[in-house]
């Protein structure tokens, strides 16, 4: 098996060109719990920024929001994690596999996670399912369009 990477900092997350190193685990039997969360929020923080400000590619984000959903339990963190690496797969062009993302958020019933109030992942499903429309109509499948600019437009209201 594969060595496992050091426990990502915030520090390293923030200024550590391209990969971070894969979160080790969330619940580390050395620390708190509250800390373990701490440093997973840091995490998803530091790397959700680097994002936005083009430090990180979407593949390397990717990587990481998988480290952090392998590592976490059910919850809103995970669910954050869930929908920042549906937003890179969607930058990836993985339109499908965001979309597992988010139907995972909505069906996972995380404790503290009411995802039929949560605005973003409506949008982002809005969003995906129109991607998806749109690839299928230069498919020239136009049913499939259709049905999926539908399901986008129930997803925006």
């Amino acid at each position: 098996s594969p060595p496992k990477s050091p426990r990502l900092s915030l520090a390293k997350a923030a200024s550590v060109p391209g990969p971070p190193p894969a979160l080790e685990e969330a619940h580390d039997a050395t620390q708190a719990p509250s800390t373990a969360v701490a440093e997973a929020y840091n995490i998803l923080n530091a790397v959700t920024a680097q994002l936005q400000s083009g430090r990180i590619s979407h593949q390397d984000a990717a990587m990481t929001f998988s480290a952090l959903i392998d590592a976490l339990p059910l919850g809103k963190l995970r669910s954050s994690a869930l929908l920042n690496r549906a937003h890179c797969l969607v930058g990836l062009g993985q339109s499908a596999g965001a979309l597992a993302d988010i139907e995972a958020i909505v069906a996972e019933r995380a404790p503290r996670v009411d995802a039929q109030r949560w605005h973003k992942v409506w949008m982002s499903r809005g969003g995906i399912h129109r991607k998806l429309a749109q690839e299928a109509g230069r498919n020239g499948d136009v049913t499939s369009a259709s049905q999926l600019y539908a399901k986008s437009r129930a997803d925006y209201e």
